[in-house]
């Protein structure tokens, strides 16, 4: 299944690069379609784990950090409670 050459390289100017390299990337991709869907697939399935750790709220306890802004923090917590 191709694409009309003579439509599009009528539309075409000698400006338009971006739009010959997508022409040249759809053929290629067209040719392999069962495989460009096999290799979305496989990196869908490869980047969940990472997208579900990315939307995990970050645990500022578990990091040493005595930052002063931290410290502060801390001792207006124990000041008010007292």
């Amino acid at each position: 299944m191709a694409i009309n050459k003579n439509i599009t390289v009528r539309n075409m100017s000698k400006s338009s690069s971006n739009f010959r390299f997508f022409y040249r990337v759809a053929n290629f991709l067209l040719l392999r379609k069962n495989k460009a869907h096999l290799a979305v697939f496989l990196l869908t399935i490869l980047l969940i784990p990472s997208a579900i750790n990315a939307l995990e709220p970050i645990d500022l306890e578990a990091y040493n950090i005595d930052a002063e802004e931290i410290i502060a923090e801390e001792l207006k917590q124990i000041l008010t409670n007292r």
